[in-house]
């Protein structure tokens, strides 16, 4: 009887259970896709930042364009 359980859970981890390889190689492709996926986030942040920059400065040139337009209707 033990011989025969003894078998059985050798079949079952052959069957059953993935080489070790396998699960590596799982483990692997998972990371290699949260990774791809931080990156991508990375850099959707980065061009949002970019653009508030880019936004911020035009308006700094509109402010400085209204202040010196007021100071030459005022003279």
């Amino acid at each position: 009887m033990f011989a025969l359980v003894k078998k059985l859970r050798r079949l079952s981890y052959t069957f059953c259970i993935p080489p070790l390889e396998v699960l590596v190689q799982r483990q692997l492709e998972e990371a290699e896709r949260e990774l791809l996926s931080a990156e991508n986030a990375y850099d959707h942040a980065a061009a949002t930042v970019e653009m508030f920059h880019e936004r911020c400065e035009r308006l700094r040139r509109q402010l400085t364009h209204i202040q010196e337009s007021g100071k030459n209707q005022a003279k």
